[in-house]
């Protein structure tokens, strides 16, 4: 081995141990290429069951989810048969967001994913209250009333996702920068839940967003604790309009928040709640990349793309899935390692 060779495994070696792997692991050979020595996966991970009807994490495999243009959410059974003529699948569950306000259950929209098969994925927006106002009581009665109609719905149709305060660690949203006010509210929110029964059903998935590109605080300090989170989810764009992020791939956005977070919580199943690449000549291989990579991790029990023209947000951030796109999620798909709907 010359000099070369020598320095650059040793710089593997380093990035591995910072990863979490130990110097045996190293020296047995477990981590080859720089993108392999960032995962501590298994063949498997296998996550402690959770209790009564909650969405349990499959032993293997990852289920498929997909968000479509919250425009037509009234229309959710369209959405599924659009997706089973373009994929020749429908997701396993679905995301209802955006238009959700936080003081209604979505019942109606939720009953029709249930219908084909499918888990709700609620993600409801909370526009007008502080985390403060929240944590206080300000917003009880609305969220009694919510657990209330998330029994009625569970007791017919089993567990489904709930992720309030999704990308919770957004510095330059207005709940930004208040990790302790952000696990107080939390906290208080899921006893409302617990008090009424609804955690019998309520999956309670903790939506944060990975800090690769530099846009959100570190996510551990807004953490509530294992008694209230049943997922964690991760949230990664590769946007055209973003100079940092517009050139990575999948992995590079979410390894190092993956990593830290099935490492800090080994019993929590991980999500992949939010990602999505620019439409653009190479979403189809960032796209066949990004679902590799998630099968890398056995971790990853659940993955959503974000089918989704966030233009609002960002000019000319097209989201959608291309035609180009479409055909090789499709191929993908043929693998029974992804798991769709019933």
């Amino acid at each position: 081995m010359d000099r070369r060779e020598f320095l650059k495994k040793s710089g593997q070696a380093a990035l591995a141990i910072s990863a979490g792997l130990t110097l045996e692991e190293v020296l047995n050979g477990c981590a080859g290429t720089s993108t392999e020595l960032m995962s501590k996966d298994k063949a498997t991970v296998t996550y402690p069951s959770l209790r009564s009807h909650k969405v349990q994490p499959p032993e293997k495999g990852c289920l498929i989810g997909l968000m479509r243009d919250y425009t037509l959410i009234n229309r959710v059974d369209m959405l599924f048969d659009y997706y089973e003529e373009k994929l020749g699948k429908k997701p396993a569950f679905y995301a209802l967001c955006c238009a959700i306000p936080f003081n209604l259950f979505p019942a109606e929209r939720a009953t029709m994913i249930a219908e084909q098969g499918a888990i709700p994925n609620i993600l409801p927006e909370y526009n007008g209250y502080t985390l403060e106002e929240f944590a206080n009581g300000a917003a009880d009665q609305a969220f009694k009333d919510i657990a209330s109609e998330a029994v009625q719905f569970g007791q017919q149709y089993g567990g489904f996702f709930y992720s309030p305060m999704r990308e919770i660690n957004i510095g330059w949203s207005s709940w930004g920068k208040q990790p302790t006010q952000a696990k107080k509210a939390w906290q208080h929110v899921w006893q409302i839940f617990e008090d009424t029964g609804a955690n019998e059903y309520t999956t309670w998935v903790w939506g944060i967003k990975c800090s690769s590109d530099g846009s959100a605080d570190h996510p551990e300090p807004y953490y509530p604790g294992d008694k209230y989170v049943d997922w964690i989810g991760l949230s990664a764009y590769s946007r055209a309009a973003s100079q940092t992020t517009s050139s990575m791939s999948f992995n590079e956005l979410t390894i190092h928040t993956y990593n830290e977070m099935h490492s800090n919580h080994p019993d929590k199943p991980i999500m992949q709640a939010e990602f999505g690449k620019t439409q653009g000549r190479s979403q189809p291989h960032w796209l066949k990349n990004a679902y590799k990579t998630i099968k890398s991790r056995p971790g990853t029990k659940a993955a959503l793309y974000w089918d989704y023209p966030d233009t609002w947000i960002t000019p000319n951030d097209n989201l959608y899935l291309s035609e180009g796109s479409m055909a090789v999620l499709k191929e993908i798909l043929k693998d029974p390692y992804w798991i769709t709907a019933k």
